[in-house]
């Protein structure tokens, strides 16, 4: 029962990071700045401006750095387990 448990795990800390990284990677930049920019907007709850995105080029490419570090993780992750 606990190898099972152990496997799950393992399956999740694949899974998990690996799916939001080909996200990530993989999503038109576009859509990643609309859903940022709604992200935004829910969590201050007040009218933004243009000048509160003058740096999203910058975002993006972090987010999509984000997405390589997750899949560069879940690699690491396969590559621990078979080895």
């Amino acid at each position: 029962m606990l190898e099972g448990l152990f496997w799950i795990f393992i399956a999740v800390l694949i899974g998990v990071p690996a799916s939001l990284g080909c996200y990530l990677v993989l999503a038109n930049s576009d859509k990643l700045t609309v859903k940022y920019q709604n992200y935004q907007l829910a969590r201050t709850m007040q009218p933004l401006k243009d000048e509160d995105f003058s740096n999203m080029p910058r975002i993006i490419w972090l987010l999509k750095a984000v997405g390589v570090l997750l899949l560069v993780f879940s690699a690491g992750v396969v590559y621990y387990v078979t080895t």
